[in-house]
């Protein structure tokens, strides 16, 4: 089975905050993690913001954003993912950025 990870989550591999133990089990669950490559940039600014307010040190960021895209088993092409996301916003009045996951779900 395929588990597909939004950078919500991807984060908590990294970093310490409310379910980050349950983000851990899915990263050492043995299971096919995927996401759209979209959970790169998004994770990495999580990571910036972490680091902007102090709470993660420059080098802890950098490593993040050299971990993350090494974490998943497959990056899908967002472009791949951009119309049934579009059309996933439109119907549901939600931001795209959380439709191309729902949309790669579809998929697999």
């Amino acid at each position: 089975m395929s588990l597909v990870v939004d950078a919500s989550v991807a984060i908590k591999w990294f970093v310490e905050e409310v379910r980050s133990d349950a983000a851990r089990t899915i990263l050492g669950s043995g299971e096919t993690l995927i996401a759209p490559d979209l959970v790169v940039p998004e994770a990495c600014n999580a990571a910036w913001k972490r680091v902007r307010r102090g709470e993660l040190s420059q080098e802890h960021g950098l490593a993040i954003a050299r971990a993350v895209p090494m974490s998943f088993d497959r990056l899908i092409a967002t472009a791949e993912l951009a119309s049934r996301a579009f059309s996933l916003g439109h119907r549901f009045n939600h931001p795209l950025y959380d439709c191309f996951y729902i949309a790669l779900a579809e998929v697999e």
